[in-house]
């Protein structure tokens, strides 16, 4: 089982470049390794290399596994505003957020109106030349999967997504983003807009997968389409 909480005091040891006793900080004192470690050197204190963009994606990842949207929203925050830096060629740079970091904490949301937002904090992101980012497929299956678990789920949301990605960020729906989109009208108990769905891939040449079919002939026998 994963431990946020350890993996975010990691972090900010990395961050604030002071010297730890690495074994008896981080492990349990009843741990069998540490009882059974011979070598002394182990328990010398040395100093931790600043955390870059993977250690940082690491700890959002915890965060997220846990479904801890706060934390992984504050985290996301601090990188924005260059709280963490790392060194790079003999020097340090301030270490911003990527598109994993906000597809991470996008997958924490419950809330379709919470992903509309992120979105649109991503392509504005395309203003600003040091750190431009563009929404990716994970991003937008992530945001329509969104509208699919929310309570209610929110279709016009969904296909607002569907229509945004290739209008707004050039990104092509691919067969993750229709199941996603066919879901959710399967959780809106909307058949109609499921197979419009499903005929919409085969038009655009997207080969939809057995999770697609499913998802329409779920809404479909639910809700009177198959008898």
């Amino acid at each position: 089982v994963g431990n946020d909480t350890l993996a975010y005091a990691i972090l900010s040891d990395m961050q604030n470049a002071q010297p730890v006793t690495i074994l008896e900080k981080y492990l349990p004192t009843e741990s069998n390794i540490i009882s059974h470690i011979s070598n002394d050197d182990n328990f010398n204190e040395i100093k931790l290399p600043p955390p870059d963009i993977i250690s940082l994606n690491t700890v959002l990842t915890a965060f997220a596994e846990r479904n801890k949207k706060t934390e992984a929203e504050q985290l996301l925050d601090r990188m924005k505003e260059g709280d963490f830096s790392s060194k790079r060629f003999h020097k340090y740079v301030v270490v911003k957020p990527d598109i994993i970091s906000y597809n991470t904490v996008l997958s924490t949301f419950q809330d379709p109106e919470d992903a509309v937002r992120l979105l649109h904090e991503i392509r504005m992101t395309r203003k600003n030349r040091y750190n431009p980012l563009r929404p990716t497929h994970q991003t937008y299956t992530n945001a329509i999967s969104i509208c699919s678990r929310s309570d209610p789920p929110n279709l016009p949301i969904a296909l607002s997504f569907m229509n945004d990605s290739y209008l707004k960020d050039d990104v092509k729906p691919n067969k993750f983003m229709y199941s996603a989109a066919i879901w959710t009208a399967e959780r809106c108990g909307d058949a109609r807009t499921a197979l419009s769905i499903l005929q919409k891939m085969h038009s655009e040449r997207c080969k939809p997968n057995v999770i697609c079919y499913n998802g329409v002939l779920s809404a479909m026998a639910k809700y009177g389409m198959i008898e």
